[in-house]
């Protein structure tokens, strides 16, 4: 049987869903160049796992900033084209910079060839007979002067082995112009910027992260592929957040069930059906090609949105692997971190995370083969963090956080809201207790915006919590003021 992950489904205006805020981050960029200002990082490296939306996203700007065929006037905002090269799948150590000219050259004859000054068409002409890249660089420098190109770069993972001649030979001489937008896509960030400042010209990394689907987006997406099922919150937890798992789980139903419209009593009865396949071709999709030894550990770690050293080496002896020396999960880490697209260094949280949509699947995978197991790894979880409270209580705020998130995905399952909600508000006495304000402070600002913690807890509960612990910042906010 033919795995549903196979084929990557074409582009559909009418079925894009989210990312809104990445495209207000790229429109932002154009409109500067547009109005004759500078923009400070006019490199957008859109970067997430398999199956997130990454050529969806590059195919929307496309067709978003297109030349619409208009005349260019020099009282309107200069005309956005754009530039598309989509780089092979297969990893490669030299790009093929003749299709890559050639590709460019073609669409720059389609969108502006009847457009052009004479200077334009000049250089044009001498870039189609040299096909150099300098040629094109120059062809690009000079449109630029009435035009605002949009340079459109996907699956760049596969070129980074010959990333530095690209960078060089053409992103730097168009970029320091300060008139070129680059929106450049790949599973996993540039590795590094080698021929100017990072800052100054590419958006940070966090801005750029392409992450899963809220609940809202999958309901939008269910409603634009036409399952109006009121199933979706169902659909949504098995999702993964991932909006290719949440189209496949919608056509499993669909035609398991014989029915586009399906509730959740459907479900239900019919999800030991429904998940097997989905999650079967999921994991295979998503780990294609990655050792088994590093899909163990991934699946040891699963449980933890945020690991160090320590973390990996207590949840692998937790799953009864022999003790190791320290130099030996410090390896599985880094090589987590270089042969894996999963796992990255979170700034934030000066720790290393997975990505939510494998760490979800695999919970979720395990949820569904064993309930046992799946609650006693975020027992184990809640073990490991008590003790490093204990042993610094007064620098807990980031370990807190996580008891709650493992006691919250415990309840999930058990239903145990009474024992839930007593658990969760002696976790914040303590804190309140033990906590610098401005630790506290940290405490609230994560929990706030923790919308992955929101959705395990029922709703009541977070707001109770959330308001309590306002509220005993704004009393120790006063009492600072008044001392």
């Amino acid at each position: 049987m033919a795995s549903m992950f196979g084929e990557e489904e074409l582009y559909r205006p009418e079925l894009f869903v989210n990312r809104k805020e990445h495209i207000r981050w790229v429109s932002r960029v154009i409109q500067k160049i547009q109005s004759g200002g500078i923009a400070e990082s006019p490199i957008v490296n859109i970067w997430g796992v398999r199956g997130i939306g990454k050529s969806w996203f590059i195919a929307h700007l496309k067709q978003s900033f297109q030349y619409d065929g208009s005349l260019p006037d020099t009282l309107a905002p200069a005309p956005t084209f754009t530039l598309f090269h989509q780089f092979p799948k297969e990893k490669t150590s030299e790009i093929d910079y003749g299709a890559f000219i050639h590709a460019f050259l073609e669409q720059i004859r389609g969108q502006l060839g009847q457009t052009f000054s004479p200077l334009e068409q000049t250089s044009f002409e001498q870039a189609d007979k040299s096909k150099h890249l300098e040629s094109l660089v120059s062809l690009l420098k000079t449109l630029s002067e009435r035009f605002v190109p949009v340079i459109l770069l996907d699956q760049t993972e596969s070129i980074f082995d010959d990333w530095g001649s690209l960078e060089k030979s053409f992103i730097e001489p168009l970029a320091t112009i300060n008139r070129i937008v680059f929106i450049i896509a790949g599973r996993r960030p540039i590795p590094e910027w080698i021929r100017f400042e990072t800052r100054r010209r590419v958006a940070p990394l966090e801005l750029s992260h392409l992450n899963g689907f809220t609940k809202g987006d999958i309901q939008e997406q269910m409603r634009r592929l036409g399952g109006q099922s009121i199933a979706v919150d169902d659909i949504y937890k098995w999702s993964a957040t991932s909006p290719l798992i949440a189209k496949n789980l919608l056509r499993e139903s669909q035609e398991r069930l014989g029915k586009e419209l399906f509730t959740p009593a459907d479900w239900e009865q019919h999800q030991s059906e429904i998940l097997p396949p989905v999650y079967r071709d999921a994991v295979a999709y998503l780990f294609e090609g990655i050792p088994g030894r590093l899909i163990e550990v991934l699946k040891a770690v699963s449980a933890l949105r945020y690991y160090r050293l320590e973390g990996v080496r207590y949840m692998l002896q937790s799953s009864k692997e022999e003790e190791r020396p320290y130099n030996y999960y410090l390896k599985l880490i880094r090589s987590l971190e270089q042969n894996t697209e999963y796992v990255w260094w979170n700034r934030e949280r000066r720790s290393y995370t997975t990505s939510r949509v494998v760490r979800s699947l695999l919970n979720q995978e395990q949820l569904l083969v064993d309930p046992d197991l799946f609650v006693q790894q975020h027992r184990q979880a809640i073990e490991m963090y008590d003790g490093w409270v204990d042993e610094y209580p007064e620098a807990s705020e980031d370990f807190i956080l996580e008891i709650w998130f493992h006691k919250a995905t415990i309840y999930n399952v058990t239903e145990d809201v009474e024992t839930l909600e007593q658990e969760l508000k002696e976790g914040l006495n303590f804190a309140l207790e033990n906590l610098s304000y401005d630790r506290a402070n940290a405490l609230f600002n994560q929990f706030s915006r923790d919308a992955e913690l929101r959705d395990l807890l029922p709703t009541s509960l977070f707001s109770t919590l959330n308001t309590k612990l306002e509220n005993a910042l704004e009393e120790g906010k006063e009492s600072l003021v008044a001392n």
